[in-house]
């Protein structure tokens, strides 16, 4: 399997994880960053092969439609949101208790109040009714998921080139010998201690006086062909 199809393969894989852990931690925050790591495995196979790109991609379309559909979208399923913690209240209504000043006020929710930040200029008064489409923490935990799943998959997986042979550790002690080709660790377990290369390898061996039997001195070098 190609380096590319690989990188496919682990964008892919994150994908759908982060896909999963918006069904387990709802907020429309890790399912955006899914269906960009979907979109760059897609990429990928079509051709773009650069990891440093495919990351920039990555982090480009997710903060594109984090800023400009995520709201929209918790707008859209606010009737399948469901009150609790691992909602963050999206979708709930809640009083505003002081006139907002530009973007910035107080509201009350479930018996206290809370700072809040609207999301345009539209002029907020107290005692208007608004709906909660997310919280700030929420944004920062969420994201912070997202990374771990992305360092966990790309820790997961490892591609071995041609002609090289890589040691793999298992907590410290020596677990196996990886050879060419595409191959999944164990993340954070285990680990590449050693990349060896199977090329041959030429060394240049020092030149040596000798002496031979008939008591003539001589220099002889060589090259070493490993």
């Amino acid at each position: 399997m190609s380096s590319q199809y690989v990188a496919a393969l682990v964008w892919l894989v994150a994908g759908f994880l982060l896909l999963i852990g918006e069904v387990l931690l709802p907020g429309m925050i890790l399912a955006l960053f899914g269906a960009a790591a979907i979109l760059v495995s897609l990429l990928a196979v079509a051709g773009l092969d650069d990891i440093a790109l495919q990351f920039l991609v990555f982090a480009l379309v997710t903060a594109a439609t984090i800023l400009l559909l995520r709201r929209r979208l918790l707008l859209m399923f606010k009737g399948q949101q469901r009150g609790g913690s691992d909602d963050e209240g999206a979708g709930q209504r809640v009083q505003a208790v002081t006139d907002f000043q530009g973007r910035h006020g107080r509201v009350r929710w479930r018996g206290a109040e809370w700072d809040a930040r609207s999301t345009d200029d539209t002029p907020i008064a107290a005692s208007d009714w608004l709906l909660i489409v997310g919280h700030d923490f929420f944004l920062v935990a969420a994201a912070l998921i997202a990374l771990l799943v992305m360092v966990v998959v790309i820790k997961t997986a490892v591609v071995v080139p041609q002609r090289d042979a890589y040691v793999i550790q298992r907590l410290g002690r020596f677990s196996r010998t990886l050879e060419a080709g595409f191959h999944f660790l164990i993340p954070f377990i285990d680990r590449v201690a050693y990349r060896h290369t199977l090329k041959e390898q030429v060394m240049d061996v020092a030149s040596q006086t000798c002496i031979t039997k008939d008591n003539i001195a001589v220099e002889i070098d060589g090259v070493l062909y490993l």
